[in-house]
């Protein structure tokens, strides 16, 4: 009779001979695994941010680097020029405090620059006690768990580089009051580990 011809398709392309583990060329062709190394969702083959799982693309600040806007100005931080380290404290009085007397704590604000701050949001609380008459100054709003200061220009360097808010309450016998404070500003701040504060103060 007339032989017949089988045709196995694929089998006999070249490209298909020498790579076992694909059937098809998949994203990045045959004899190159379509690996994800970092989980990202993106073949390597085609990821220049190989071994970013948060990055597909270098984007402004490039692989590893988020292109992060902390302070919402439309600049990403791995291209600000306009810094300003701010330093949140919260400083409690130098003697021991009396139950029933005003006890004062100061919320301060120190810049080390190199940019002049126009302006800082410190946010406090004040929890613990028993305490009363929460007392606030003029440039700070709100309850004792929801404190507002607006801090005012805050200079760079040295003694112009400081602001500070103080707040007070009146403590009863024994009672441990905690302040938690944090500072922010439109400037960007390189070091946002220091911008916020704790204390616990004892009254006996």
């Amino acid at each position: 009779g007339v032989p017949t011809r089988r045709l196995l398709v694929g089998v006999g392309r070249p490209e298909y001979r020498d790579d076992p583990a694909k059937l098809d060329p998949g994203v990045c062709g045959c004899g190159v695994p379509d690996a994800d190394g970092d989980g990202d969702g993106a073949p390597d083959c085609i990821d220049p941010c190989v071994a970013d799982p948060l990055k597909t693309d270098p984007g402004a600040c490039g692989c590893d680097v988020a292109d992060s806007d902390v302070n919402g100005n439309a600049i990403v931080d791995c291209q600000e020029t306009t810094l300003a380290d701010l330093t949140a404290s919260v400083v409690g009085p130098r003697k021991a405090p009396v139950a029933g007397r005003r006890l004062r704590i100061a919320l301060r604000v120190t810049n080390a620059g190199p940019a002049v701050v126009p302006d800082a949001t410190i946010s406090a609380a004040v929890t613990g006690g028993p305490f009363t008459a929460l007392k606030l100054p003029r440039a700070c709003s709100g309850s004792a768990t929801a404190i507002t200061c607006s801090s005012g220009r805050i200079g760079s360097g040295a003694r112009p580089g400081s602001k500070k808010r103080t707040i007070s309450v009146v403590p009863a016998a024994g009672a441990q009051i905690t302040v938690d404070a944090t500072v922010s500003s439109p400037v960007y701040d390189p070091n946002p580990a220091n911008q916020s504060a704790t204390t616990t103060i004892t009254v006996p």
